[in-house]
């Protein structure tokens, strides 16, 4: 039967792959639900502040690959503690790999910030790494 080699891990089968990715997802799906409630309260969150539909839809669709790019290609799980590398470069190096879309790298800069920001204000998780030392 043949191996499967995946990065740098080789498995006996396909089925063993499989199930390996099963795990990875099951394992991730605490921090993946409590990311997209998060993304949906920020949305809402713009709602409120009265932005217009297309500033928001844009925010929306960052946020979406945001998602993605942390829950699948990261190891990260919890916003308090992402380094700000992984949030501006590395997220943006993501991005213009795997997404077939235009990197606006101002647009994408602009929904992170504005998402720490609100889990700093609203949701009382301060990534000290994203945002800084916090002002006294």
């Amino acid at each position: 039967m043949p191996k499967v080699i995946a990065g740098d891990v080789e498995f006996e089968s396909v089925d063993e792959y499989i199930a390996a990715l099963k795990d990875w997802e099951e394992h991730r799906a605490p921090f993946k639900t409590q990311a997209e409630v998060l993304a949906a309260e920020f949305i809402t969150s713009l709602r409120r502040q009265g932005l217009s539909k297309r500033t928001i839809n844009k925010h929306q669709m960052n946020m979406e690959m945001f998602i993605v790019y942390l829950t699948q290609y990261t190891d990260a799980d919890d916003f308090a503690t992402i380094r700000k590398g992984m949030v501006n470069t590395e997220f943006f190096q993501w991005y213009r790999r795997k997404v077939l879309n235009r990197c606006d790298p101002a647009s994408l800069k602009s929904t992170t910030k504005k998402f720490f920001k609100f889990l700093a204000e609203e949701k009382g998780i301060y990534n000290e790494h994203v945002l800084g030392k916090p002002r006294r």
